[in-house]
């Protein structure tokens, strides 16, 4: 038996293939646990819920560690801002990932392939535009709005005299109705 009529080619992967019904040739089998599953259903619960309940109660214990020994005091203030402890860099390399995306990387090839190294350079150049706006946005969104977390407090910080009267029109007339 000559190596090209084996199946499979090589002797070590003979427990993944087998030669079609037909005799046409070498098949892969298509599952590795040959379609059975490895654990029931009630199993794959059991785990994903007690994985998940450890997690829990082991990052509770933790922030009550915290709390009691260290004295800090997380409130959901902190805990969407980060602590305001976020530094640039870290900044920077989120806005740069979800900037990156799939789509980007296989279009940023098809320029290459198309226009040569200089490609990839001007399509990024491109989009570079929007990442330099959304820091000049954010560095005098912060000068405007120091304490701002959400947009709507964004928006009290520079139409206060607008938005505290669009309030007032807006709940008073209700008010009278009760």
């Amino acid at each position: 038996m000559d190596s090209s009529s084996q199946c499979p080619p090589f002797e070590y992967s003979s427990k993944y293939y087998h030669v079609s019904e037909n005799g046409g040739g070498c098949v892969r089998q298509t599952s590795f646990f040959q379609g059975k599953p490895l654990l029931n259903q009630g199993v794959g619960y059991s785990i994903i819920l007690g994985f998940g309940a450890f997690f829990a109660l082991f990052t509770s214990f933790l922030v009550w560690l915290e709390k009691r020994y260290v004295g800090s005091r997380h409130t959901s203030d902190w805990f969407n801002t980060a602590g305001r402890n976020v530094k640039t860099g870290l900044i920077a390399s989120v806005i740069v990932s979800q900037w990156t995306w799939a789509a980007t990387i296989l279009q940023s090839s098809n320029v290459a392939w198309e226009y040569g190294v200089s490609g990839p350079f001007w399509y990024a150049s491109g989009a570079t535009i929007q990442v330099m706006l959304f820091g000049i946005m954010a560095i005098e969104i912060k000068r405007k709005a120091p304490y701002a977390h959400t947009v709507c407090e964004i928006v009290k910080a520079r139409y206060v005299t607008l938005f505290t009267y669009q309030s007032s029109v807006t709940i008073v007339p209700d008010l009278e109705q009760l």
